[in-house]
């Protein structure tokens, strides 16, 4: 698997790596071939997660979500290892998968390598009758807008990108313009293709979201092309 990664670098941005699971330690070989190492779903201690970092991996996927906690002050886990290192995470701002408090106090120690991601899946955007879906083979539900699989577990969100800026801005009191810069520029810079997208400057391709006061999207340009929602 690790050879199949490598010969395909070109079109294989990023991938997810426990930082306990021993393909962590071909973390030089997927950097080098231009992959993208993040640390998630993750059970490992403070001190292996930072080895993984030193090994080259520059993320960690969805902050407090499927990794070890900070339990006390002795145990750190994974999350100490993230907050303790300078590299990019996402973090899911639904309300759901973490306490706002926590966001605000992950923002102000990580600074601008905090990206927002949604970790949607098929309930985002859909109308309020769905009530459950199939995702890989697994029936989910859908209660208030919160995705549950059968035993009660959080299976992935339902929020929108829009969502989540709102969210960042109402509860966590981030100014909007850095609530879409931690949606937009820090990831880019994150997987390394803020030449090109991120912001809005010259020579840079025109994907934008045109939205309301209100957090309504009321129109798209992807690629330089406009479409009304």
């Amino acid at each position: 698997m690790k050879d199949f990664f490598c010969e395909n670098g070109d079109v294989i941005t990023k991938i997810t790596i426990a930082a306990e699971n021993p393909t962590i330690n071909y973390t030089p070989d997927f950097v080098k071939a231009g992959i993208i190492v993040s640390v998630g779903h993750s059970n490992a201690t403070y001190e292996v997660a930072k080895a993984a970092f030193h090994k080259g991996a520059t993320f960690a996927t969805h902050l407090h979500n499927a990794m070890s906690p900070i339990s006390s002050g002795r145990a750190m886990g994974v999350v100490g290892a993230v907050l303790d290192s300078d590299v990019y995470t996402g973090i899911i701002v639904d309300g759901v998968h973490i306490n706002y408090g926590n966001v605000r106090i992950d923002k102000k120690i990580k600074g601008d390598k905090l990206c927002i991601v949604t970790d949607s899946i098929a309930a985002a955007g859909a109308p309020p009758e769905l009530e459950s879906f199939t995702f890989v083979g697994k029936t989910i539900y859908i209660k208030e807008g919160r995705c549950y699989d059968a035993n009660g577990t959080i299976a992935g969100a339902s929020i929108t990108m829009m969502e989540s800026i709102k969210n960042a801005v109402e509860y966590v009191e981030i100014p909007l313009a850095e609530a879409i810069r931690m949606s937009n520029l820090y990831p880019a810079r994150a997987i390394g293709v803020d030449d090109r997208l991120g912001s809005v400057e010259k020579g840079k391709i025109a994907n934008l979201a045109v939205f309301t006061p209100n957090y309504q999207v009321i129109g798209t340009v992807v690629n330089g092309k406009w479409k009304e929602n």
